[in-house]
C-alpha cells in the first residue's frame, strides 16, 4: 500500500513545486476588458485571470497601470512577468512572447452619428485616435485616399471624450470597447469599418530562456475548454 502511495505523493510534490506565480499588468481605461471600478481592478480579463488562478496551480497577481508604461516596463525591466490581454501582432511578437490565444477582439473605426464623413476617401487630414500595433490601423495608414493624422491617448475613454468633443473626427478601438464608452458616456457613433479586422489575445512575457510557457498554455487551456469560460465570453 505505501508502495503504491509513493508515486502519487510525489507527483503531487512534484506539481506544488512547479507551481509558478507571475505578476501581470492591466490597463486602468480599455472597459470592458480592463479598467477600474469603484478602485478595483475588473473586466472580461480579470475575471479570466480569477478562473485560471482557481484551476491552479500556477498563479496570477494583478497590477494596474497606464498601458504603454506597463508594455514599456515589461519590454526594459523585470517589474511585471506579463501583460494581461494583448493583442499579438507582428511587431508585438518580435518583442515579446505570448501565450495561447484567449479569445478574438474585432475593430472598428467610430465616428459620431453626425459626422459628415461616410468614406475614407473622405478623410482629409483629419486627426484619429489611434491603436496602437492593430491591424486595423496598419490598414488605414496604407490606405492612400484616406488622409489621416493618427494620435494616441493614455484610454480609449480619453479617446472618446475627444471625439465627443470634436477634438477628433474618428477613433480605432475594439467593437466592444466602442459601444460599452458609447453606452455610458451617451454618445450616437456610427462605423466606417466594424469588425472586418480582429486580433488574436493572449499573455505577453518578456523574451528569455526563462519563460517556458508549456505548463502555463496547459492552464490555459483547461479554461478555454470549460462550459464556464464560454459563457463568460458570452457575458462581454
Amino acid at each position: 500500500m505505501v508502495h503504491l502511495l509513493l508515486p502519487i505523493l510525489f507527483f503531487f510534490l512534484l506539481e506544488s513545486t512547479s507551481a509558478k506565480s507571475y505578476k501581470c499588468g492591466t490597463a486602468e481605461g480599455y472597459a470592458p476588458y480592463q479598467y477600474i471600478q469603484d478602485g478595483k481592478e475588473s473586466g472580461l480579463d480579470l475575471e479570466i485571470v480569477k478562473e485560471f488562478n482557481k484551476i491552479g496551480p500556477h498563479q496570477i497577481s494583478v497590477r494596474s497601470g497606464e498601458w504603454d508604461s506597463l508594455v514599456s516596463e515589461l519590454f526594459h525591466t523585470s517589474g511585471v512577468d506579463c501583460l494581461i490581454g494583448m493583442e499579438k501582432t507582428k511587431s508585438r511578437e518580435a518583442n515579446f512572447v505570448f501565450s495561447k490565444t484567449v479569445y478574438k477582439r474585432e475593430s472598428s473605426l467610430v465616428l459620431l452619428q453626425s459626422s459628415t464623413i461616410n468614406k475614407l476617401n473622405s478623410f482629409n487630414g483629419e486627426f484619429v485616435c489611434g491603436d496602437k500595433n492593430s491591424s486595423l490601423e496598419s490598414y488605414l495608414v496604407g490606405q492612400e485616399e484616406a488622409k489621416v493624422r493618427l494620435i494616441y491617448m493614455e484610454s480609449k475613454e480619453k479617446c472618446m471624450i475627444a471625439l465627443k468633443n470634436g477634438s477628433i473626427s474618428a477613433a480605432i478601438m475594439p467593437v466592444k470597447v466602442s459601444k460599452y464608452l458609447s453606452k455610458k458616456m451617451n454618445i450616437k457613433l456610427k462605423s466606417l469599418i466594424n469588425g472586418q479586422f480582429s486580433s488574436n489575445v493572449g499573455f505577453a512575457f518578456k523574451v528569455n530562456k526563462k519563460n517556458d510557457l508549456n505548463s502555463f498554455n496547459k492552464q490555459l487551456l483547461k479554461l478555454i475548454k470549460k462550459k464556464s469560460f464560454k459563457q463568460l465570453l458570452k457575458k462581454y
